[in-house]
């Protein structure tokens, strides 16, 4: 919807994009530094389909953590595969992508984005810095204004399963019966706030397990910790570091970092079965 908006045609009032991302590169392959074996065996399943292979080709599983990311493709199709080698190259962002990055084109957005995802989809985070990037630079006043952004306790397309979540499907339902609303609205007043009684922002607080509105993103007064490692080994699955928020109170920890073969996780925010985990 970005690559289409951006292109300014008149007619266009108001766009409504779900599980976005600012660049395709990045939250793909190598999200925060670590790559998530559920997107992998996703892509995998694609592939299978797409080629037709079922039953002779493996899935790979969870527990293929010895394999070097990378050489992965070797796993699903017993040869190497172009793109998910350049993919996977952390030096690979090159101008294929670089036409799909979100922040070559927000100036260019001419019109407001009703912005709807969840905690523990694919790229939270990326929904966040859009309704950041849109509130604060996009084409023009309307969309700098009418923006609106739902952070909900989600997965991909659906409700978190944690303690105290007392949302439903029918909740998300509901979210989706306002972004008809925002669209109704703005076909009739372009010039006019199309959800005059919500938020810029408003999102699901995990824990507190209540809706929260705010103006900007972070709020307003939020106040930020650093936690440091130490106390051990962090760098295998049975080792005894921990995080604190003080630096006096830690003592020297390593951990090896390698991005052209990194750590994969089998949980964290991807959208699917162990998302959050």
């Amino acid at each position: 919807q970005f690559l289409a908006a951006a292109c300014g045609h008149p007619a266009l009032k108001g766009i409504a994009p779900e599980i976005l991302a600012m660049d395709y590169f990045t939250p793909m392959t190598q999200r925060d530094g670590v790559p998530t074996l559920a997107l992998f065996n996703w892509a995998c399943w694609c592939t299978f389909n797409n080629l037709g292979l079922k039953e002779d080709n493996p899935q790979p599983k969870y527990d293929d953590a010895h394999v070097a990311w990378r050489e992965r493709d070797i796993i699903a199709l017993r040869r190497p595969v172009h793109f998910w080698r350049q993919m996977t190259n952390p030096q690979a962002f090159d101008e294929y992508f670089k036409q799909m990055d979100a922040n070559e084109f927000i100036s260019k957005i001419p019109c407001p984005a009703y912005l709807l995802s969840g905690w523990y989809d694919i790229d939270a985070s990326a929904e966040l810095k859009v309704f950041t990037a849109l509130r604060e630079h996009g084409g023009n006043e309307r969309v700098r204004q009418f923006t609106h952004c739902v952070m909900g306790p989600y997965t991909h397309g659906s409700v978190a399963n944690f303690p105290g979540v007392t949302e439903t499907q029918e909740t998300r339902n509901k979210l989706h019966d306002r972004q008809n609303q925002f669209f109704i609205n703005l076909l009739k007043d372009e010039n006019s706030d199309p959800l005059p009684d919500m938020k810029p922002i408003t999102y699901y607080v995990m824990g507190a397990n209540e809706w929260r509105g705010a103006e900007t993103w972070p709020p307003q007064g939020t106040t930020f910790t650093s936690y440091y490692l130490g106390g051990g080994s962090a760098n295998t699955l049975a080792g005894n570091g921990f995080m604190k928020a003080s630096l006096e109170e830690t003592s020297e920890d390593t951990f090896i970092s390698d991005p052209l073969n990194p750590v994969p996780t089998g949980g964290g925010r991807w959208g699917g079965r162990g998302a959050g985990q």
